[in-house]
């Protein structure tokens, strides 16, 4: 793999990576395929459970706490 910006700190967390299934052989893309369909089943499971439940949080409307800064005064990254 050819990388396109070489890394200017080391300390930092990889946010994306770049993954070339071309090169992949049959077993690999069969095991990949399989995890992919495990994990939407599981998420689409949990979705479906979360919405039928009737005291679920995520049903309830979202509140603002007063703690929380407005966007407006968010301090900038560094």
């Amino acid at each position: 793999m050819v990388k396109a910006h070489k890394r200017k700190n080391s300390d930092s967390m990889r946010r994306a990576s770049r993954v070339y299934l071309t090169q992949a052989n049959a077993g690999k893309v069969a095991a990949l395929r399989t995890s992919l369909l495990l994990y939407v089943n599981v998420v689409s499971y949990f979705i479906e459970r979360f919405w039928s439940m009737k005291d679920s949080p995520l049903r309830s409307p979202i509140k603002s706490s007063p703690a929380a800064p407005s966007i407006g005064s968010r301090s900038p990254l560094v």
